[in-house]
């Protein structure tokens, strides 16, 4: 730098020498500067080095980017910038002009041999060479590279030679032969042995193998198996077995033997079907042929030879079809036997030998249901019981009227009763038979006249009578025959010391004759036996068997110790056969010790589907007015009888009671919402009472209650006869209890009552005792005069309306039946007179009326116990004071009752609760007010 100053002041010097003006100029600024612009500039400075060139930038290298130094001149001006200066990328280093490689790849110079390659260290065919500084050579020197022998080769000097070649075999294969895969489709691979330098297997061994189908034996290929046309003779109706179907063997070569098995003379066969080998030929096997002998009267040719015509087998041992035609078999007719020769008629009865079972009780129901059944008829088909029932009572009223129920063969409960009085009085209703005519039932039993016969329509209630016998005779008791061909009377003949007899008529020849004044023939008549016709023996009951010809009778009385005889009888009234019945005579003792009461009533005889015979009977026992019915029966085994649902009513029962008359009617409210049987009629104070029904485990009980003293009493409800059973509770309460309403919970029941007028509210658990522990008691405001409990997912809760005012209330039940939170609180219009809960399994409904004007809104129950979406708003008729509600059998109906046209109306809701259908409408002739409704 010193230098370039020096340097820099010298060649000033002389450009200033001779201009003496200027030097005093420059003179100005300090040295190593110069004046420009009126300013001092120094002389110096740095700038950018001159880049260089393409060609001055040796190749691998990158310029070195630097600041140099430049100086002013005067006159010349400034200097030019050095050069830039360079340096060697990575991997090189220069020798000070260019830069060299640490190492360098060359192709490999000499030349390969056939089928050989490079090898390491040089595969790719390049030589990789390394500079050494100290030597300035690279080495290697040498551009031989390296090589080995492809796969396969080997290498023989300087050359490589194929391990294996393929050439083409010089022997031949036979025909249906292949070449062996070693020398697949003649051409043989074979393996250079280098120390015999020669290819081995030779051309001429190449191995050969049959094609499928074919084996090698020899130096030849035969076919394995082969088919050929059957040699030896199919004979008539025989046919190629399935060993050489279609008359084709399937042979097969014996390499040991060098011929082919079996021979195509030895094809097996068989007989076509219904044909038999004998030796060499086929003979019909069975053939049918007509019976030559023929069967008697009250037979029929047998399983063996039907319709007379036998099937004959070939014997090969004989030679000849066997049996012979002249000897076919046959039997004897059902219920016929064999005796010398002839069919006899088998009049066996039903009773010889079976034992007699019990089916169930049967629950008759309607006024003086009590009363013991005088006569039956089963109707099996239907699985129904007709009974008849003689309604005559001490007051002699009723003398002649009887009380008919059509009951259920399942549960021996009532669907259906009529009472048949007056103009259609059926007396003593003696004995009951059914006659089935063109799709209608028709029932048949004595008259009021005891002369004669009546013929029942239950269709339309309509009756025929006929008196069949003079004056001279009394008590006809008839029966239709078991497939309605006759119909057996019978009757006492007066002039004959009241002896009974039996008539049998011709069942059409009797229906005839209703209508006329002809008396229908005698078939046959004959007298019981003296058995039967002494004084303890009453008459009771008589079958008959048109198939067998037979007549059953039953006699006895009341007398425990009285024998009850069954007896069969020839239609010519030959005795065929007795027994008495004396099945649980202990259990009558144990129903009424006091004059145990054990009467026989009535047969009924049926036939099932399958054509086996039942014959029913019934005792009776227990206590008057309210006698035990037992259904029994005689018949085989596993035969269906009834009374699988033995006693299960699953209706309802309807309460009227008249506080002006003191009249309370009960009625049987079938499980299609309709009104059954009425089944009391009893007679009370006259004084407003309620009468509040409930089940509880299975016991049915009905609470009376009179609202102006306050006795309450709570009865049993034993059946259907015995309304007021045992009583289990008796009260005296205060005066003015009017709204009652049940709590059922999940553990218990309750019973809810309230004084409208002054508002008191008790809560009383139920027990099998009656009217138990009070759970609740509250003082509400007065004129709370609606009450009822709706079940929303199995929760009660308490609906409650004051009419006057329209205040409405819910509150959520307890377990324990206590009135709980309050859900709802709404204020409606006035004038709403009755309101019932419906409950269905996933949905509570609210029905709320107004007598006024039959306006009739029903709401659903929400899950929290509030009133929500109305889904009905119509009218109905006005006038309706009274309303209850029951579920049967899966459905909800409601009932309203107006006492001034003495109108009862029940609908059905539908279980979307937006439907009501009508389905009872029924006219009384009392002006009740008091109503309940419950199972």
């Amino acid at each position: 730098m010193l230098l370039k100053r020096v340097l820099y002041i010298f060649i000033s010097l002389l450009l200033s020498c001779g201009d003496e003006s200027g030097f005093l100029n420059d003179m100005s600024c300090d040295s190593d500067y110069h004046l420009e612009n009126g300013e001092c500039i120094s002389n110096w400075k740095k700038i950018a080095c001159e880049n260089l060139t393409v060609d001055e930038l040796p190749l691998n290298s990158i310029q070195i980017d630097e600041m140099v130094d430049v100086y002013y001149i005067e006159s010349f001006g400034w200097s030019s910038p050095k050069k830039c200066s360079w340096r060697c990328d990575s991997q090189y280093f220069s020798d000070g002009v260019k830069c060299l490689s640490e190492g360098i790849r060359e192709q490999c110079s000499n030349i390969l041999p056939q089928n050989s390659h490079y090898s390491s260290p040089n595969e790719d065919g390049y030589i990789d060479r390394v500079y050494y500084e100290e030597l300035g050579v690279y080495l290697p020197t040498t551009d031989s590279c390296s090589w080995s022998c492809n796969d396969d080769f080997y290498r023989v000097g300087e050359h490589c030679v194929n391990k294996t070649r393929v050439v083409m075999c010089e022997n031949s294969n036979p025909e249906n032969s292949v070449w062996d895969d070693s020398n697949l489709n003649g051409y043989l691979v074979q393996g250079y042995n280098s120390e015999l330098d020669i290819y081995e297997p030779s051309e001429n061994s190449c191995q050969y193998r049959c094609i499928d189908g074919y084996v090698k034996n020899l130096d030849l290929c035969f076919i394995e198996t082969k088919e050929v046309n059957c040699e030896n003779i199919l004979p008539q109706n025989a046919h190629w077995s399935d060993s050489n179907s279609n008359g084709l063997l399937t042979q097969n070569y014996n390499i040991d033997e060098n011929i082919y098995k079996p021979a195509a003379d030895s094809c097996s066969w068989e007989c076509d079907d219904n044909f038999i080998k004998d030796i060499d030929i086929c003979v019909l096997e069975n053939r049918t042929v007509n019976c030559e002998n023929r069967v008697v009267e009250h037979s029929h040719w047998s399983s063996s030879n039907p319709n007379g015509v036998l099937v004959q087998h070939y014997n090969t041992e004989t030679d000849i079809y066997e049996p012979n035609e002249s000897n076919c078999a046959w039997e004897c007719d059902e219920e016929y036997s064999l005796k010398d020769g002839v069919c006899v008629k088998e009049q066996i009865p039903i009773f010889n030998y079976l034992t007699p079972k019990f089916v169930m009780e049967l629950y008759p129901s309607g006024e003086k249901a009590g009363n013991v059944i005088q006569g039956f008829a089963v109707d099996y088909s239907s699985k129904k019981i007709y009974t008849t029932t003689d309604m005559f009572s001490t007051n002699q009223d009723r003398i002649d009227d009887t009380l008919i129920n059509r009951l259920s063969l399942q549960s021996g409960i009532t669907d259906n009763c009529t009472v048949w009085g007056g103009e259609k009085a059926l007396g003593h209703g003696q004995d009951l038979s059914i006659e089935k005519s063109n799709g209608k039932i028709y029932l048949w039993t004595g008259t009021a006249s005891n002369r004669g016969v009546s013929r029942l329509d239950i269709s339309n209630n309509s009756l025929q009578t006929k008196d069949i016998f003079s004056s001279d005779w009394t008590s006809a008791t008839p029966s239709t025959s078991l497939n309605n061909r006759y119909i057996a009377v019978r009757a006492a003949k007066v002039g004959d010391g009241s002896q009974d007899y039996i008539s049998l008529f011709n069942l059409n020849d009797l229906i005839s004759s209703l209508s006329t004044s002809n008396t229908p023939a005698v078939v046959s008549r004959f007298k019981l036996n003296s058995a039967q016709t002494v004084g303890a023996q009453n008459f009771q009951g008589v079958a008959v068997d048109d198939e067998l010809n037979i007549i059953y009778a039953m006699t006895g009385n009341a007398d425990v110790n009285s024998p009850k005889l069954l007896y069969a009888y020839s239609f010519n009234g030959d005795v065929l056969s007795h027994i008495t019945i004396s099945i649980d005579k202990t259990l009558a003792e144990q129903y009424n010790p006091t004059d145990k009461h054990y009467e026989p009533e009535g047969l009924s005889l049926v036939k099932t589907d399958s054509g086996k015979k039942i014959l029913y009977f019934s005792l009776i026992m227990g206590n008057p007015a309210e006698r035990i019915k037992r259904l029994y029966a005689f018949s085989e085994n596993s035969i269906y009888l009834g009374g699988d649902k033995a006693g299960i009513y699953d209706g309802g029962y309807l309460a009227l009671f008249s506080s002006q008359t003191g009249s309370l009617e009960v009625h049987q409210l079938l499980k299609n919402g309709k009104l059954g049987c009425k089944l009391i009629t009893k007679t009370f104070n006259k004084t407003a009472i309620n009468f509040i029904g409930y089940n509880l485990n299975g016991t049915r009980y009905l609470l009376k209650e009179e609202l102006s003293s306050g006795a309450v009493t709570i009865n049993k409800i034993i059946n259907r006869v015995q309304i007021f059973g045992e009583q289990v509770f008796q009260s005296d309460w205060s005066s003015g209890w009017d709204v009652f309403k049940l709590i059922n919970t999940v553990s218990n029941s309750y019973l809810f009552h309230l004084k409208s007028s002054d508002g008191t509210v008790h809560t009383n658990r139920l027990t099998s005792n009656g009217v138990s522990t009070r759970v609740q008691e509250m003082d509400w405001s007065n004129d709370w005069n609606i009450a009822s409990v709706c079940y929303k997912n199995s929760i009660p809760y308490l609906f409650h309306l004051k009419t006057t005012v329209g205040t409405m209330h819910i509150n959520r039940l307890t377990d324990d039946g206590l009135i709980s939170t309050r859900t709802d609180d709404q204020v409606w219009t006035t004038g709403w007179s009755s309101a019932e809960c419906l409950n269905f399994t996933d949905n509570s409904y609210l029905f709320h009326y107004k007598k006024s004007s039959g306006l009739v809104h029903i709401n659903r129950i929400s899950n929290d116990g509030k009133i929500s979406t109305r889904v009905f708003d119509d009218s109905i008729a006005s006038g309706y004071t009274l309303s209850g509600s029951v579920e049967l059998n899966g459905d909800n109906y409601i009932s309203l009752f107006n006492p001034t046209t003495k109108k009862l109306q029940t609908y059905k809701l539908s279980t979307t609760g937006d439907t009501l259908t009508s389905t009872q409408s029924k006219t009384f002739s009392t002006a009740f007010d008091s109503m309940a409704i419950f199972k």
